[in-house]
């Protein structure tokens, strides 16, 4: 099932994508609504999801709570953003279902659960913000309610919380290495908390300083983690993937800071760095670690022996798509900003390594179905 999970959300990556370009063309239609939404729910939140209905019991040396309820979030979430693209308090209903779905499985497998390891505490929160940021999106087709609560609920409390607490989990463990302080781990939990909840209830500018300093401090305790000299060399795809995505995050977040002073007007600008080049990005050096894992285990259940799940994508097309991609984004960033051609040829060249990088991922993922 986890299989068809990362199947379907690169589906929808590729749909969300394809959308993103007529958006170049003609910015402002329902189309952008639709783009975000099947990028934000489609793919980011059913990776999300995916990943860790994976990593949790891994993490907890136990099994997910429910298998059922899997298949119910799946097909709870995949209905919904289909019927949300028409009809979208219908379809908002259902995606929200799939949330609460997912939510309860992981805290009870959480509570269940023998070992407890310290990072786990940023899984079970995330998917309490994201099935709350969920409520308030539904809520909104029906109350007036600013946006601003709803995407910074979503986007800060479930999405940037859980990319915080999973990559100082992943990046130590691709480099074979100790994080750097596990007691930075959780100051910058707790302090996250705080910034993201005062933020959200004040629309406070102080707030959105207190999500950056513990932001800062994230981004230190990965740097120094990445730059621990051990005696074992190791060569890390992902790695890569993830410091570059946090230098997208430490440019973005003062964009937001200030979007709320009114000096800056660029929302746009400031989605898409943090968008494309933190959370994207993020993502994509999980998948490159989580899906040929998955297919590797697949494969070997099948009696198929492979040495290293690292010989089932090609390192030179993942080095490739790393740099194409930078390259492209930032000329795509630039064009935003100044609204000259450099937007449109930008653009598409992200376009087209995105599309790259998701066959690739496809290509794994379907060998495992054989």
């Amino acid at each position: 099932m986890l299989t068809i999970f990362f199947i379907t959300s690169l589906l929808y990556f590729i749909l969300g994508l394809v959308l993103g370009v007529f958006l170049i063309f003609q910015p402002k239609s329902y189309l952008s609504f639709v783009h975000a939404h099947i990028l934000l729910i489609g793919f980011v939140s059913s990776i999300i999801i995916a990943t860790m209905f994976k990593q949790v019991p891994v993490l907890t040396s136990s099994n997910i709570f429910s298998e059922k309820f899997v298949k119910a979030c799946f097909y709870s979430l995949n209905l919904g953003v289909l019927i949300f693209i028409l009809k979208p308090l219908y379809g908002s209903l259902l995606i929200l279902l799939a949330f609460y779905i997912f939510t309860i499985n992981i805290i009870a497998t959480v509570v269940r659960a023998k070992v407890k390891p310290y990072i786990i505490k940023y899984y079970w929160l995330s998917a309490i913000f994201l099935s709350a940021g969920a409520t308030l999106g539904s809520l909104k087709f029906i109350y007036d309610i600013d946006t601003f609560f709803h995407s910074h609920l979503a986007l800060l409390g479930g999405v940037t919380f859980i990319i915080v607490g999973a990559m100082s989990f992943m990046l130590p463990m691709v480099l074979v290495k100790e994080v750097y302080s596990k007691k930075l781990v959780d100051a910058v939990f707790y302090i996250l908390i705080f910034g993201i909840l005062g933020l959200i209830a004040t629309e406070k500018l102080i707030f959105a300083i207190v999500v950056y300093a513990s932001l800062i401090l994230f981004f230190y305790n990965m740097l120094r983690t990445y730059f621990i000299k051990t005696k074992q060399k190791v060569e890390s795809v992902e790695a890569k993937y993830f410091l570059t995505a946090l230098i997208y995050m430490i440019v973005g977040i003062p964009t937001g800071i200030l979007l709320l002073t009114e000096n800056f007007s660029s929302t746009a600008l400031h989605a898409h760095i943090l968008l494309l080049g933190f959370v994207i990005q993020t993502i994509i050096g999980g998948m490159y670690h989580i899906v040929p894992t998955l297919t590797y285990v697949e494969l070997m259940k099948k009696g198929t022996i492979i040495k290293s799940f690292k010989e089932l994508y090609s390192e030179e097309l993942s080095k490739l798509i790393y740099i194409t991609f930078n390259l492209s984004l930032v000329v795509f960033l630039i064009g935003l900003y100044l609204d000259n051609i450099l937007k449109i040829i930008g653009g598409l060249a992200t376009f087209i390594v995105l599309i790259a990088f998701s066959l690739e991922m496809l290509r794994i993922l379907v060998r495992s179905l054989r």
